[in-house]
């Protein structure tokens, strides 16, 4: 009995490899499909599996549920291959959530206190909601968010700070709004989503700089609605097109007449490409629109939830360069670069709030620069720290200079005698990228002399910017330090530098 299944199912499987060359060229080859009579075009199972997708999406089944859940009335949502979305929108907030806030509030304080230092007017951090945060009622049924969430939590610890809540001003809008917020098939929110989100974010910088001058709300009124084929959550799951709903609002008129082109190549952009939000998220961006409210330069750091803020953003302001946050520590430093190269009058971040959730934004954060100098340990005298070895270094052709050997460069370094840290103090770092690195992502690890090993509870992230770093030690660190390890975070910069010291200034020095 068990043969004769085994023999149909074979059976089956062999009718289906020999039907699918004949269905793809046929009934359904498209015209951008692959050449005719390949292995690849002969054998290809995209629209096979789009046709089961179909099939299985009728019943609330999805093929690929690590991207694309579907809820209820054909709504999808982000699955949890992307930071954990769906889980993470389940869990209370828990007092680990609001530490991890209020590391948050102080890697961007330490950013806004380095963009100061060049002569940023502002720097704010806006966090765009995710789809089920707004729509929680269309979530599938075993999907049930928590009164206090872990979005919730971090903003707790996160209090008065940079970071501005973007879920506040668009739930209150769901109630009276007769347009959808968000699209149906797609993560991200609509024309009539992002207009609000800029709404209430004109609302917080008219507080911080009340000489700027914003859109009026004409602008944002909707004259059209118009059918678009869009939706990366459909496109997840080989749907095909999915018709939607996009609004146009007043400003969305003016858009086509901004001028934009490549971030130091002066290449032209099309707009369609930057609409895409595709092409802007890999390299910046400059949008110039001589006829903004403002004569003012902003540094832009977006994910994709910046795409339909992009219209707004340039409509307030004269010049606008947008590169994705992720990218801040590319090409040596591209943020720093961008800050001295451009002197941006503002910096803004919109970040998408499954990405509170994530490691690439914490890290974003955690390599923040300290101030070069700190005028409290000035008066006070250093502890050298001799070093011990190294670990993907090897010594360059001039003294004082090392070459990057490997992908994970370190040395070990040793102070003469135990530093009693506990009063606090500070590491004082000097190096400098020969190769024209605007910075470099450091870790310190610092061990009590009595400990086996280093660990990650006696560390600091930092970015070395220009020749010195002032690294703080928490005030409740270690008693005795003896060992340090550096770890250089180069990604393919900083390949040669010129070392000169690390020391220890404490507010005591034995």
């Amino acid at each position: 009995m068990m043969k004769r299944k085994s023999i149909r199912v074979l059976g089956a499987s062999a009718l289906l490899v020999l039907l699918l060359p004949v269905a793809n060229l046929t009934a359904w080859r498209t015209p951008d499909a692959l050449p005719c009579c390949s292995r690849a075009s002969l054998f290809n199972v995209d629209a096979l599996l789009g046709w089961v997708s179909a099939g299985l999406f009728r019943v609330g089944v999805s093929i690929a549920p690590d991207r694309s859940v579907i809820g209820k009335s054909d709504w999808l949502y982000l699955g949890d291959g992307y930071e954990g979305s769906l889980s993470q929108a389940r869990l209370p907030g828990r007092p680990d959530h609001v530490a991890k806030g209020q590391a948050f509030a102080r890697g961007a304080a330490r950013w806004s206190a380095f963009f100061q230092s060049q002569g940023v007017r502002s720097f704010q951090i806006m966090v765009a909601p995710s789809k089920e945060s707004i729509y929680p009622e269309f979530l599938p049924n075993w999907v049930h968010p928590p009164r206090h969430g872990v979005t919730d939590a971090i903003f707790q610890g996160l209090g008065t700070s940079v970071f501005e809540d973007l879920r506040v001003p668009l739930l209150a809008a769901k109630s009276h709004e007769p347009e959808r917020l968000f699209f149906k098939f797609d993560t991200h929110w609509n024309m009539v989503g992002a207009s609000y989100a800029f709404q209430a974010f004109a609302k917080r910088m008219k507080l911080l700089d009340p000489e700027l001058k914003w859109p009026d709300a004409s602008s944002y009124q909707v004259f059209d609605l118009v059918s678009t084929d869009r939706g990366d959550l459909a496109e997840f799951l080989r749907l095909g097109s999915m018709s939607e709903k996009l609004p146009i609002l007043e400003m969305n008129r003016l858009a086509p007449t901004f001028a934009r082109h490549g971030y130091g190549s002066g290449q032209v952009i099309d707009p369609v490409g930057v609409a895409g939000a595709r092409v802007s998220l890999t390299r910046p961006i400059v949008t110039k629109n001589a006829h903004a409210l403002n004569r003012s330069r902003v540094l832009w750091l977006s994910d994709s939830f910046g795409a339909h803020l992009a219209d707004p953003m340039s409509t307030t302001f004269s010049d606008v360069v947008r590169v994705h946050w992720d990218r801040a520590y590319e090409d040596g430093g591209m943020l720093v670069r961008m800050v001295r190269e451009w002197n941006p009058d503002f910096v803004f971040v919109t970040v998408a709030e499954r990405s509170l959730h994530g490691i690439k934004f914490e890290t974003f954060l955690q390599y923040a620069p300290f101030p070069a100098t700190e005028p409290s340990f000035d008066h006070l005298t250093a502890i050298p720290l001799a070093m011990r070895s190294v670990k993907g270094l090897a010594k360059g052709d001039e003294e004082g200079v090392f070459e990057v050997v490997s992908d994970a460069p370190s040395m070990m370094l040793s102070a003469p005698a135990d530093i009693d840290a506990m009063g606090g103090g500070a590491f004082l770092l000097a190096m400098t990228c020969l190769d024209k690195s605007a910075s470099l992502p450091v870790q310190a690890f610092w061990k009590p002399s009595s400990a086996a090993g280093f660990d990650r509870d006696h560390a600091q992230r930092f970015l070395h910017v220009g020749e010195r770093s002032m690294v703080p030690l928490p005030e409740a660190s270690i008693a005795k330090i003896r060992d340090v390890r550096l770890d250089l975070k180069t990604n393919g910069f900083c390949k040669r530098f010129r070392w000169d010291s690390l020391s220890f200034v404490g507010t005591e020095i034995p």
